[in-house]
């Protein structure tokens, strides 16, 4: 055992890791146009690096903002596709998430690392809710501004949009919460609630639609009107759906049911 622990310190030392390569290797693998090559060069930075921790970390955190570029999706390459031990973009999801899980616990670890939040807000292809969306929501101090911005201009396009009013909503319910570790002023609340409002008469179908059901999750007795309204007398509707209806239907709903619900005694 102690001759292995040795055998391990002499390869780190040399910049060699304990899967026997050097960290030139290492290094190659993570320029590489192959995303099996940047997979297997993770696999050692995240588990035995020849490098020291610090230097693997930086090394992760880059790699995770080489996956957030559009160019790194991989290709359909036939011979690798009809592997039995390889399945596609299935495999590439995985990896991308385990890359992605040990950023997060970087940023945990390590929150005023300004390049894990860089390389994390610019991952893509979430929805919310969802692990990473409720990670966000609990680090409302390094991420409400980046998804206020995103909420109210759109710029990142339609769809991440409707994330960033999700991800607000999960962020107000974090900091609402009397059994959470707040990391929001009053104030700064109070502006993701008032955010989230402002897109209820936009033109913009899913926007507006994840605006009505973001109130389910944090609105009060105040929005109840204006919610009764829309799920009674809303004109929009597709092949016969009113979808604004349902949607404010079921909002009013869980406002009614919280508000009610009996608190329990500590």
């Amino acid at each position: 055992m102690l001759r292995a622990s040795l055998l391990f310190f002499i390869l780190c030392f040399i910049g060699v890791s304990a899967h026997g390569q050097t960290m030139a290797e290492i290094s190659a693998q993570l320029r590489s146009n192959t995303w099996l090559d940047r997979e297997k060069a993770f696999h050692v930075l995240a588990n035995r690096p020849p490098v020291s921790r610090a230097e693997a970390e930086a090394a992760i955190v880059t790699l995770l903002q080489t996956e957030n570029s559009p160019d790194s999706t991989p290709a359909i390459d036939p011979d690798v596709a009809n592997r039995t031990d390889h399945d596609g973009p299935l495999d590439y999801e995985r990896y991308v998430s385990a890359l992605l899980n040990s950023v997060m616990e970087i940023a945990d670890r390590e929150p005023q690392r300004s390049d894990v939040w860089r390389a994390l807000l610019d991952t893509r292809g979430y929805g919310a809710p969802s692990k990473l969306s409720l990670w966000f929501a609990k680090h409302g101090d390094k991420t409400a501004n980046y998804f206020l911005g995103a909420a109210r201009s759109g710029a990142a396009g339609v769809s991440f949009q409707e994330t960033a009013i999700t991800v607000l909503a999960e962020m107000i319910a974090f900091e609402r919460s009397p059994a959470t570790k707040h990391t929001l002023a009053s104030s700064d609340v109070q502006l993701l609630e008032e955010t989230i409002r402002s897109p209820q008469s936009s033109s913009t179908v899913g926007v507006r639609m994840e605006a009505i059901k973001a109130l389910g999750e944090f609105g009060t007795v105040a929005d109840l009107q204006m919610l009764d309204r829309i799920a009674a007398t809303d004109s929009y509707s597709e092949d016969g759906i009113y979808f604004y209806r349902i949607v404010a239907r079921f909002a009013a709903q869980a406002i009614r049911t919280r508000i009610t619900a009996p608190t329990t005694a500590k």
